[in-house]
Parts: structure tokens; sequence; C-alpha cells
């Protein structure tokens, strides 16, 4: 039985893998309130979820268009203790990921989705069941969502912790 307690939520043994889908939302919503406490801390993706996990949940068990659904959704939770016209105002249109973040690399399509997808939960009060934008994408589409949500999610974090500051100084 594994350790309720863990943060660890894959398990493999011999050719067998056991995964515990809950833990791995648990931990992407823990880790993503720590990235936003303390944004000079430097991240990846990968500190919210695995490589093997990603497999796992996505291309394993098809949970992608969930994980992306869900993650948004944690974004908006953990933003939620910023000035509501500040988390709520989209990101642009014409924003790149690329203009915040140097040595990363996003399709724009995955960029564009992930953007969507973001600014549709930061805007909504209620939670946000479907994209619609995610309905016909395939495993590695939605893997590479995922991580451009997660890379959106930290512009936004970062650009309200700057907002603060400035408006401190």
């Amino acid at each position: 039985m594994l350790d309720p307690y863990s943060e660890r939520t894959l398990i493999i043994e011999d050719d067998r893998a056991l995964i515990q889908p809950g833990r791995v939302l648990e931990n992407i919503h823990h880790r993503m309130e720590r990235v936003d406490l303390d944004p000079t801390t430097p991240w990846a993706p990968e500190d919210l979820m695995s490589q093997e996990e990603r497999v796992a949940m996505f291309v394993q068990l098809g949970m992608g268009e969930m994980l992306v659904t869900e993650t948004a959704w944690y974004a908006r939770q953990v933003l939620k203790r910023w000035p509501a016209q500040f988390v709520e105002h989209p990101i642009a249109p014409e924003a790149r990921i690329e203009m915040f973040l140097k040595n990363i690399t996003i399709d724009p399509a995955d960029g564009d989705v992930a953007r969507k997808v973001l600014n549709r939960a930061l805007s909504s009060t209620e939670h946000v069941e479907t994209h619609p934008e995610l309905a016909d994408l395939d495993a590695e589409q939605l893997m590479a969502v995922w991580r451009a949500v997660v890379f959106w999610f930290g512009i936004k974090s970062g650009s309200l912790h700057q907002r603060a500051s400035a408006q401190e100084g």
C-alpha cells in the first residue's frame, strides 16, 4: 500500500507501474502554491510533475485534457490571493512565452491554446469544466499545452509579484 503522506505518486516495480492520479493533482496544486509564494526560486514544469508522471497520466491513462483543465483551475485558486482585476486581466493574444522566458521554446499553437485555457480559468470564479480548444488534441499535444499553461502561470505570478513590489516602492 502506498504511503498516503508521501508526495511520491509513481512506483515502478518490475514491469508494473502504480500511480495515484489524485496525488499527482494534489502535488501540482501544492507545488504551484510554492512557485507563487517564492518567485525568486528557479523552477521548471518537471518540478510540478515528473516526466514519468506525465507519460502515465497523459499517455497511459488518457487524462491529459483533465490535467490541463485542473492545472488552469489551480492557477486561478493560487492567484486569487492577488487583486481580482489583475488576476482576471487576460494575457494578450500577441504575447508569446518566449517574450518573458529565455531559452524556452514553445510551439506558438500550444502557447496560444494554453493562453486561452488559462485566461478563461483566471477570468471565472467558477470551475471551468471544459475547454473546446483541448477536444481534438492527442496526448503529446496535451502535454505540450500543459507545459505552456504552467509557464503562463509562472509568468502571471511573476508579473503580479512585480506589480506588488512596484506599488510598495
